[in-house]
């Protein structure tokens, strides 16, 4: 009978052998996909890209890639929870000014709030109502609230002057003691004109109430933040009582914005290569 003794090169080959089949099977088992690169970017980069139409993150690999260069990175993996802050939210309510008072989310939380709000709701998903919706109806939430926000301001402002145009009338009130006194009402019409734009108004300030509470809901589902104050109804008291503040700070619990500056007129609220929400 024969002996063969195996040197360590020997071993050395068979780990390399071995290590191979294991990579090769690794790599069966996580389905890879090709995506083109939408502009030169750096290693460690996220982005999103459109696979068989659903957006989902790519990681730039190391050496990162140039524009409309093709490469291959792993598929995330869908039933992966959030990669952000979870648990808690990332700083207070009242945080606004944490990046400065010129930041655009905090200017256009307090001065373009629909805007900001239809930011957050592209980033989590959800249709211009604050609901869960495809890629296609989500890809059209910002463009809806800004025509929606456009509408109601033009309606608003002209109603407005119609009602501030119309001649003010003069009525006569007689006292108990006899005393006449004229006082000056708004006609018929400038009447009209006022209810209108009240009813306008409500319909648009409950719209606001209604989207931004469900968009805070759906944050603190999506990242497992329990409610701290306001048991049960949590959500309605931020969107109603500190809707600026609350929307703000969703803002700043759906993205990075060390790593990505933020946009005002895109519709996450960050640049175009940015990923939709980057934690």
């Amino acid at each position: 009978m024969t002996t063969v003794d195996k040197t360590s090169d020997d071993y050395v080959k068979l780990d390399k052998a071995t290590e191979a089949t294991d990579v090769a099977e690794l790599a069966k088992a996580v389905k890879m996909v090709e995506v083109i690169a939408p502009a030169d970017l750096p290693e460690g980069y996220t982005f999103e890209a459109d696979v068989d139409g659903t957006r989902v993150p790519v990681v730039v690999p190391a050496g990162g890639v140039k524009k409309d260069q093709q490469f291959r990175v792993p598929m995330p993996d869908e039933s992966a929870g959030p990669t952000g802050v979870t648990g808690a939210w990332k700083d207070g309510l009242f945080n606004c000014l944490s990046l400065g008072i010129c930041h655009p989310h905090f200017c256009l939380g307090c001065w373009c709030r629909p805007l900001a709000l239809a930011q957050v709701m592209t980033r989590m998903r959800l249709t211009w109502t604050g609901e869960p919706g495809n890629v296609s109806a989500v890809s059209k939430t910002f463009r809806n609230v800004v025509v929606l926000f456009v509408a109601f301001i033009a309606l608003d402002n002209f109603l407005s002057v119609m009602v501030s145009t119309q001649p003010l009338e003069f009525t006569e009130n007689v006292s108990e003691d006899g005393t006449v006194h004229e006082q000056l009402v708004m006609s018929p019409t400038a009447s009209l004109f006022y209810a209108l734009r009240s009813g306008l108004e409500t319909c648009f300030f409950l719209y606001l109430l209604l989207a931004t509470c469900r968009t805070r809901q759906a944050v603190r589902t999506h990242y497992n933040i329990p409610e701290q104050n306001c048991q049960g109804c949590e959500d309605f008291c931020c969107a109603l009582w500190c809707s600026a503040c609350s929307v703000c700070q969703m803002m700043r619990h759906t993205t990075d914005y060390e790593t990505y500056p933020a946009a005002c007129c895109t519709d996450t609220g960050l640049p175009p290569n940015a990923p939709q929400s980057v934690v």
